[in-house]
């Protein structure tokens, strides 16, 4: 290009001096001839792209503007309160995890993306379900075990402990003795466990079990019900 440039000065001044133009009339003409040739030196522009980042539901994004080619662009959604974020959906092929909030794009195009965002589904935490073996009423020896399985829902999002405890009245059941797993990792799932009476005196009814969810750290109480059963041992 730059060959181009000094060829354009040499025909200019060729041409001044075939027509025996004075010297400053020579430098107007190159004056305005250099550019025309110079040109030829300037660096080919940069292809870019646009990146659209739409909103489906209430959140916001960030992301959306335009790009050289082939730069890899970070793209995040986060949802209002009370709202979640679920996918991207759009021109999506170059994103890298369409199901995350934060994620990358290679712009190698002009793209549209969505984030989804919905309304956050809350299920407390609880316990349901349940199904006790054998079935209540019923009468058994001392040392014979209930059975029971159950549903659960662990709202936060760590271990919990969930613990089983006959009751005979307002009372713990006397003598009593429970089994199964305690520790249970988040989110849902149906757990199991059992309880029986140790021998004793007389008859002894379990009218009620109680059950707690208790967290990994056991500093507080986050559900407790008690399920009414009407079982006695003898």
């Amino acid at each position: 290009m730059v060959i181009f440039a000094k060829l354009g000065n040499v025909i200019c001044k060729s041409i001044l001096r075939n027509l025996g133009y004075p010297l400053f009339v020579m430098v107007v003409v190159i004056v305005i001839c250099l550019p025309l040739f110079s040109g030829c030196n300037s660096e080919t522009p940069v292809t870019q792209y646009t990146l659209t980042v739409n909103i489906d539901g209430n959140g916001t994004s960030v992301g959306g503007d335009a790009y050289d080619e082939n730069t890899v662009v970070s793209v995040s959604a986060s949802p209002d309160p009370g709202w979640e974020f679920v996918e991207w959906t759009g021109d999506i092929e170059t994103l890298g995890n369409r199901l995350s909030s934060s994620t990358t794009i290679v712009m190698d195009g002009d793209y549209t993306i969505t984030a989804r965002f919905r309304i956050e589904v809350i299920i407390p935490t609880s316990i349901s379900n349940l199904v006790l073996n054998p079935p209540w009423p019923e009468t058994l020896n001392f040392g014979e075990q209930v059975t029971f399985e159950f549903d659960y829902y662990l709202e936060e999002r760590f271990p919990m402990y969930i613990n089983s405890h006959p009751f005979s009245g307002e009372n713990s059941t006397p003598n009593y003795l429970v089994s199964g797993k305690t520790l249970y990792d988040w989110f849902k799932g149906r757990g199991s466990g059992s309880f029986t009476v140790n021998p004793q005196t007389g008859q002894v009814v379990v009218d009620q079990i109680r059950f707690q969810i208790i967290p990994i750290y056991e500093n507080i109480i986050l559900y407790e019900f008690f399920f009414p059963v009407n079982y006695t041992f003898q």
